[in-house]
């Protein structure tokens, strides 16, 4: 797993890097993938596995996401053999350093994420925390994805892997008590 990883990464960097700077609309699945990245780097690079079965934890519905304590900044999910995801928190202004002489930050607090979905595609996105600040907040839309420049079209019931995966997985990311 960290080994894939790990060249995930390094793909992404190459491309940002031989890309146009700052990111242009095209890339912004890139930046929030390689944000997730570098933060699950930064914090040790962990991978919780959820086995078959196993509940989430309880999550206050009106915890406030951007200052809530995590197990860790980034943290990588594995929910079945090739099924994962990033997930990483950032704070307003925090640079996301790319190279020496690129580097980018959000606006507001957000939460950054990335996942591989059907057919090959690697899903990312971000959540900024200002507008969503709670879990109530959080808003699963049927038909829309933020994967590859939220060009992805779904069935009109359909939600997004990636939304429901970062619903499975949230509870464990600010649970304090949850097996890390």
């Amino acid at each position: 797993m960290t080994k894939h990883l790990h060249t995930l990464a390094a793909s992404v960097q190459d491309q940002l890097l031989r890309g146009p700077w700052p990111v242009t609309q095209s890339q912004r699945g890139l930046i929030d993938t390689w944000a997730s990245l570098v933060r699950w780097h930064q914090s040790g690079e962990h991978v919780y596995r959820i086995r078959p079965g196993e509940r989430s934890p309880a999550i206050d519905p009106d915890l406030l996401l951007a200052t809530a304590p995590v197990v860790r900044d980034g943290q990588c999910y594995q929910l079945e053999r090739e099924q994962w995801i990033v997930v990483a928190r950032h704070a307003k202004a925090a640079p996301v350093v790319v190279s020496p002489d690129r580097a980018m930050a959000y606006p507001a607090d957000v939460l950054t994420y990335a996942a591989p979905v059907s057919g090959g595609t690697l899903a990312s996105g971000y959540i900024n925390l200002a507008d969503m600040p709670t879990p109530r907040h959080l808003k699963l839309i049927p038909g829309i994805s933020v994967a590859e420049l939220w060009a992805r079209r779904l069935e009109s019931e359909e939600i997004a892997e990636e939304a429901l995966m970062l619903v499975r997985v949230m509870p464990f990311f600010y649970s304090l008590t949850a097996a890390r």
